[in-house]
């Protein structure tokens, strides 16, 4: 954990001594439509952009379009509970009772820190993303939420979860959770074009495809006027490219959005998630200590959408990758080339 920290310490402190830009090049499969990006803190070095945003009518894809981020708006919400937490504003050893008073017994002590690190046991889905789901419903499943096969104190995946924290960020910034995104977080890491409705007009969001099949524009779909029902807001269907994806993180990491004590926070081991693959699980984020350099990222995706980014602490490197045609095995294989490219360049070397 020690060497983690030291790293993402490091990382945030930055430096003048790196090399020049290499020249990198990266050929996706063909029936890849998507974005690619990786570099370092200081250099984009690589914005590669493919195939259709919509099949029926020939638009490409270009380094502009609003892709379904999926779970990872999940980090996200973490960097805003972590806001609050370090404006004095939230206390991630308050339970949840302290917000909802009629919460079942089986949740009511359960802290934010748990369930932050999807240690809370509670249910993996309150819902289907598309079924509507208003504030008030969603606080009404909860107070009738059944315990789910887990049990608190061991990890199990929450999409519920980090709702209950979208809900808690409202609470106590008495704000819309959007709104509170955008203000707290995106505008001092210089990013606009990512949100749910709060977008620029002009910017394109691509068609998703299942199975070759239209599946229509993520804000095509069934939304509450202010945004996506309360099964999804807070756990996923952020929209973004991969390039604003990149500029997050990178700002995320460098310290932009949050001190340097809890910027830490978001990104040290707090849990483990699979001790045979050496996962831990952060705030929002897997620690992924497997191989010979420690690799922090998340996925995210609804079988139709696909997002990744990932960050090298040691070597400050990143990568991002959005794609509205989820394809299981190929986008296994387009991770594993992305890290093999990105190792190439000298300062990213053992990635």
């Amino acid at each position: 954990m020690l060497g983690i920290i030291a790293a993402i310490g490091l990382a945030m402190a930055g430096g003048d001594d790196r090399p020049e830009a290499a020249a990198v090049d990266l050929q996706p499969a063909a029936s890849f439509s998507g974005q690619i990006v990786l570099g370092t803190r200081e250099q984009v070095l690589l914005a590669g952009s493919y195939g259709l945003s919509d099949r029926e009518a020939g638009e490409a894809v270009t380094t502009g379009t609003l892709f379904d981020i999926g779970s990872l708006t999940k980090q996200v919400t973490a960097a805003g509970v972590l806001r609050l937490v370090q404006d004095g504003q939230v206390s991630l050893d308050e339970t949840l009772s302290v917000f909802f008073q009629d919460i079942p017994p089986e949740f009511a002590e359960r802290s934010v820190h748990e369930v932050l690190t999807h240690f809370a046991g509670l249910p993996q889905y309150s819902g289907e993303d598309y079924d509507l789901l208003d504030r008030d419903g969603f606080d009404e499943w909860l107070m009738q939420a059944a315990s789910s096969e887990a049990e608190a104190g061991r990890f199990h995946y929450s999409n519920p979860g980090y709702s209950i924290l979208a809900r808690i960020i409202e609470m106590r910034s008495g704000q819309d959770f959007e709104a509170y995104l955008h203000e707290a977080l995106f505008e001092p890491a210089g990013i606009e074009a990512m949100g749910y409705t709060g977008l620029p007009s002009e910017v394109p969001e691509a068609v998703g495809y299942y199975g070759g099949e239209a599946m229509g524009r993520p804000r095509e779909q069934a939304w509450l006027p202010d945004g996506p029902s309360w099964n999804l807001r807070g756990n996923g269907g952020l929209l973004a490219s991969a390039e604003t994806l990149y500029h997050w993180v990178v700002a995320l990491t460098g310290g932009s959005v949050l001190d340097a004590e809890h910027t830490v926070m978001l990104f040290q081991p707090h849990v483990v998630r699979d001790a045979e693959r050496a996962r831990s699980y952060g705030y929002g984020w897997n620690v992924d200590t497997s191989g010979s350099t420690v690799r922090i990222n998340h996925s995210g995706g609804n079988m139709v959408f696909v997002a990744f980014a990932e960050w090298w602490p040691e070597s400050d490197c990143f990568f991002t990758i959005t794609s509205n045609a989820y394809d299981e095995s190929g986008f296994s294989e387009l991770v594993a080339d992305v890290r093999a490219v990105l190792a190439d360049y000298p300062q990213c070397a053992g990635g």
